[in-house]
């Protein structure tokens, strides 16, 4: 496989170095981690107003010439749901990990909306732990292998996060069913075999051919890129 760019997009809470061991194991590639809600990123600070302000921000950071591939967890892949849709020829494929391609209805709508909501005024009352342990003890997360160390709470700029609860909270994105399905030979969706939500999601998109199929992560719960870094990094390997 020829050299290439990897684009990555961590999630909600995330960091650009959470892709560190993934990038070890696929070392001919260039990586570019874009920080969303870090106070500082060495890449260039990004506007969170909306998914398609952010979507037309990340292409910026593509070099000139390239096509890279992208990746993207959770929040990070609802972001790339709107690259796909925008600028689908800036890459060469689009792995989405633990994605979910957008609410229908505006009744599940408007109760993620409520429930951000007070995820929102929980970052604006709870001390940076108390936060992050609610947050961690969250249904979908039960199941993942890695339980990753609370960070630093310097590492993250509160009104991002806020942002990204608001302006990027699932009830602000737009269903991509008819996104995918236009570009079904670009896309690789996986997740892990023990998040039993997002697996629903995805043999939910199967069932109705908008793709026609998925990667299970073995021995993984929602957080793949943590528990099971090899496998990603197979992904991204097996496009040529």
């Amino acid at each position: 496989m020829q050299n290439r760019h990897i684009l990555a997009l961590h999630g909600f809470l995330g960091r650009g170095r959470d892709w560190a061991k993934i990038q070890t194991l696929t070392p001919r590639h260039q990586w570019i981690t874009p920080e969303l809600f870090h106070p500082s990123s060495p890449i260039g600070d990004i506007d969170l107003a909306s998914f398609n302000v952010l979507a037309d921000r990340i292409i910026s950071f593509i070099p000139q010439n390239t096509q890279p591939i992208f990746v993207g967890y959770s929040l990070g892949a609802r972001v790339g749901l709107y690259l796909l849709e925008r600028h689908p020829d800036r890459f060469k494929k689009f792995i989405f990990l633990s994605a979910h391609p957008g609410l229908s209805s505006d009744a599940d709508k408007q109760l993620r909306r409520l429930n951000d909501l007070e995820w929102k005024e929980k970052l604006a009352t709870l001390s940076w732990a108390d936060f992050w342990n609610e947050w961690n003890s969250q249904a979908v997360f039960k199941r993942d292998n890695d339980r990753e160390l609370m960070r630093d709470a310097r590492d993250v700029d509160p009104k991002k996060l806020a942002l990204g609860l608001t302006a990027l909270s699932l009830a602000s994105q737009e269903n991509k069913d008819a996104v995918l399905a236009q570009h079904a030979d670009k896309v690789i969706w996986a997740v892990g075999d023990q998040d039993q939500k997002f697996t629903s999601f995805a043999e939910d998109l199967k069932r109705k051919k908008i793709l026609p199929g998925y990667e299970r992560i073995f021995n993984s719960g929602h957080r793949v890129l943590f528990d099971q870094p090899s496998a990603v990094a197979d992904l991204i390997d097996s496009i040529s």
